[in-house]
């Protein structure tokens, strides 16, 4: 007997088992039964939804600027893995072909998110990339909230209604802001504290800081803060911009001798092909 039919043997001889055990036992005990089986059914769903829903994987996932949230990337890694090895089983039983079982385990090792595993660094690699579009964001939010302080200085306006009028006007900071407003009224300094947390740039941290003391201060000390650190975020922001201008630079030339390799050796093919055939010519 092969693979499959050991499988088939096995899996009609625990439906029969289960079957003839179900009909023999009584209406209180089936009912008994039923409800063991719900409970542990419930008790491992919820154990399974508190591992997929991972804190530091959701951080790691905001940070780097994706959108779905840890179930679904575990979910995924799940599936991916589940459905390379039930191929690669089948493919080993039938073609002795073990490749794809290995490369189930590579998806797996390769998709955990903790240090020292790949996809760590991956994510750190995606972070670098999304912190220079949230600073952007960020230094646009620094000049709407001064501006909005210069604009009602007379009026002075608590923080948080200076930062729910600017919400829709930087969309790649959105998730944080709301965030930071659904949390303010437990604690403004935790939720602030939290925000610069979640972004992950100094910058940030600086930002949060700085609305952490007006809002303890009050309004007042406003122009005198971001007078304070304005210099501080233009230099930044100028260093941001070069080191952007430098990284495209690098980038351009590499790919420019990526080409000039290319349209080299792709001549010197043509070259030879064409030399050899002239001599093939000149010798019939």
């Amino acid at each position: 007997m092969d693979f499959v039919s050991y499988s088939m043997v096995v899996i009609g001889t625990v439906t029969s088992l289960v079957i003839f055990f179900y009909a023999s036992q009584s209406e209180y005990q089936k009912a008994k039964f039923r409800t063991r089986i719900a409970s542990s059914w419930n008790v491992a769903r919820h154990r399974t939804r508190e591992r997929l829903h991972d804190e530091q994987l959701n951080r790691l996932l905001i940070q780097a600027g994706f959108s779905f949230r840890a179930p679904v990337y575990n979910y995924v890694r799940i599936l991916a893995t589940a459905l390379l090895l039930v191929l690669g089983l089948l493919r080993f039983v039938f073609a002795h072909d073990i490749l794809l079982v290995f490369l189930a385990v590579v998806v797996w090792i390769g998709m955990e998110y903790r240090k020292p595993f790949p996809m760590y660094y991956g994510f750190q690699a995606f972070q670098k990339g999304a912190a220079l579009k949230r600073n952007r964001s960020l230094y646009l939010l620094y000049r709407l909230v001064y501006q909005e302080i210069l604009a009602f200085e007379d009026e002075p306006k608590g923080v948080y209604e200076l930062l729910e009028k600017q919400l829709p006007r930087v969309p790649d900071l959105r998730v944080f802001l709301t965030r930071l407003l659904h949390h303010w009224l437990e604690s403004p300094s935790e939720a602030l504290h939290r925000f610069g947390e979640e972004v992950g740039t100094p910058q940030a941290k600086l930002f949060a800081q700085m609305l952490s003391d007006i809002e303890q201060g009050g309004p007042q000390i406003a122009m005198d803060i971001f007078a304070k650190n304005q210099e501080g975020f233009r230099t930044d922001r100028v260093e941001t911009f070069k080191s952007q201008k430098k990284n495209r630079a690098l980038l351009g030339t590499a790919l420019t001798l990526i080409g000039f390799t290319v349209v080299s050796f792709d001549i010197n093919q043509v070259i030879q092909i064409y030399s050899q055939y002239l001599m093939q010519s000149s010798m019939s």
